[in-house]
C-alpha cells in the first residue's frame, strides 16, 4: 500500500515534499518553513481526516520541548523551519496535514484563529 503527499505554498508558509510515496507501516515526514519575522518561533501541526474537523496534533516551539503523543514526532531546531513525522502508517492516517507558524506571543487554541491569522498550507496524506 502507498501514500501520496501533495503540498502547497501559502503566504510565507510552505510545506514539503511536493509528492512522496511510501508504504503502510513506514513513516511519513513533512517539513514546514516560513519567511516571517524572527518572532514566529511557534509551529502548530493539525490533521483533518475525511469528514472531520481539524485537530491539533503537535505543538513545537524553537528551543523548547515539543508537545505530541503516540505516533507523531516533531523537531524545530531553527526558528523558520520544523518537521513532523507520522510513524507506523495505517489507513487511519489518511487526511490533510496542516502547519501554521505563530509569533511567540500568540496562543492558537482555536483552529479558526489559525486560519485567519496565518495561512495554513496543506499536505495530503493518502493511503491507497
Amino acid at each position: 500500500q502507498c501514500r501520496l503527499l501533495l503540498c502547497f505554498h501559502c503566504q510565507g508558509v510552505t510545506q514539503h515534499p511536493d509528492i512522496s510515496w511510501s508504504y503502510v507501516s513506514k513513516s511519513a515526514e513533512m517539513s514546514c518553513s516560513h519567511n516571517k519575522d524572527l518572532t514566529y518561533t511557534q509551529m502548530y501541526w493539525y490533521r483533518q481526516r475525511p469528514g472531520e474537523t481539524m485537530t491539533l496534533i503537535v505543538y513545537t516551539v524553537y528551543e523548547g520541548k515539543p508537545d505530541y503523543r503516540g505516533k507523531y514526532s516533531a523537531i524545530k531546531d531553527k526558528i523558520e523551519t520544523g518537521a513532523l513525522t507520522v510513524k507506523d502508517l495505517t489507513p487511519e492516517d489518511s487526511g490533510v496535514y496542516f502547519c501554521a507558524a505563530a509569533a511567540a506571543y500568540t496562543v492558537m487554541i482555536d483552529v479558526r484563529a489559525a486560519e485567519h491569522k496565518n495561512c495554513l498550507p496543506a499536505t495530503f496524506l493518502l493511503l491507497l
